[in-house]
């Protein structure tokens, strides 16, 4: 079965403005890297691997802009099976790639974190402080990462006599092996990666709560085999799961506002997810009783069900409602099947104390 040309192409222009925007969101994030390497002894080294993710980055953004897919999806009426898996399979690999970048990235940022207490520990070998409390003071003024600080700080509350008996050498050697340790365990480069993917969706909650699911179920097998390895598989999933739902969520909103738009009401709690997720139901109801409902999968495909019409009354509001989602940009392919069922088998249930206005029925 094909797909329409048109449905098709939004789907994939959707799908190229989220990537599009995740490298520009990495490319910030590598450039404050490099900014965070200039107090760095040797930065240099860092600068040139950082500067090469960026070229990488642009080259794919460049590729993303120029490929011929567009053009040829815009050719025909309606797109191939085969040329369809081809294009997904085109975009699945630009998003798989953009989340090898951004772990490699991630590992150079701590590479320059784990610059930052080599160099601290010089500093402290070489300075004194007239007091324990100015030694403290010091050291956590000097910490970049607040991860880093909040470790340093619950491991002197909780060693302060061992380490007031120190001089500063010792006690910067002793406190920076510590989160040297900390650091290196698998559940902590896990975590950093998994916070750096929250902080980049932290004004949206529903892919907050997806990026969570997906590290939650990755994180029983942290002790078991190569972390680098797992920290990639966490990106591409994340990354894949996400680019997902942002088309399924701009889909969701434009059936809710078109649904609207032609008489229907949509509350909060009529939109719910089932099979753990992969498919959001939405329920619209007008106020003399009729009802719609759709079905929304992952790909942002759905399916839609008038009902509570008598003969052929529903198509007014399914024509006006298909309509409005072509004016949003939301492309629709031809109804397969349309029943018109007689009365005796319609059922109404008006909303109470809710008049309906400017509503027009087709007799």
């Amino acid at each position: 079965m094909s797909k329409s040309a048109k449905e098709v192409l939004l789907d994939y222009q959707k799908k190229v403005k989220h990537i599009s925007k995740d490298i520009n969101f990495l490319i910030k994030f590598i450039e404050k890297i490099i900014s965070e390497c200039k107090e760095i002894d040797n930065s240099e080294i860092y600068h040139e691997e950082l500067n090469r993710l960026i070229n990488e980055l642009k080259n794919k953004e460049n590729d993303l802009n120029e490929n011929a897919f567009e053009k040829i999806i815009s050719k025909d009426v309606h797109t191939a099976t085969e040329t369809l898996k081809e294009i997904n399979a085109y975009l699945n690999r630009q998003i798989n790639e953009v989340a090898l970048i951004k772990a490699a990235a991630l590992d150079l940022k701590q590479q320059v974190l784990n610059g930052e207490l080599t160099r601290m520990k010089t500093a402290f070998q070489e300075t004194t402080f007239s007091n324990y409390q100015n030694q403290v003071s010091e050291f956590l003024n000097q910490l970049k990462d607040a991860d880093q600080i909040a470790f340093a700080q619950e491991y002197i509350k909780t060693n302060e006599q061992i380490l007031r008996n120190l001089n500063s050498k010792e006690f910067g050697d002793k406190i920076i092996e510590k989160i040297e340790k900390h650091e290196s365990e698998a559940a902590t480069r896990f975590n950093r990666v998994v916070q750096s993917q929250l902080q980049q969706y932290e004004n949206d909650q529903d892919l907050i709560n997806l990026i969570k699911e997906v590290a939650e179920s990755q994180k029983s097998s942290l002790g078991n085999g190569d972390i680098e390895a797992k920290i990639t598989d966490f990106l591409s999933k994340s990354e894949f799961a996400v680019a997902s739902e942002v088309v399924r969520k701009e889909v969701i909103t434009k059936i809710i506002k078109g649904i609207r738009a032609v008489g229907f009401h949509v509350n909060k709690e009529d939109v719910t997810k089932i099979n753990d997720g992969k498919k959001v139901m939405i329920f619209a109801q007008k106020p003399t009783g009729e009802t719609a409902q759709f079905a929304v999968d992952l790909d942002g495909s759905y399916i839609y069900n008038f009902e509570g019409y008598e003969g052929r009354e529903h198509d007014y509001d399914t024509d006006n409602f298909i309509q409005k989602l072509r004016d949003f940009g939301l492309a629709t392919s031809d109804e397969f099947e349309t029943v018109y069922r007689q009365p005796k088998f319609v059922a109404k249930s008006a909303i109470p104390d809710i008049k309906l206005k400017n509503s027009k029925k087709i007799k």
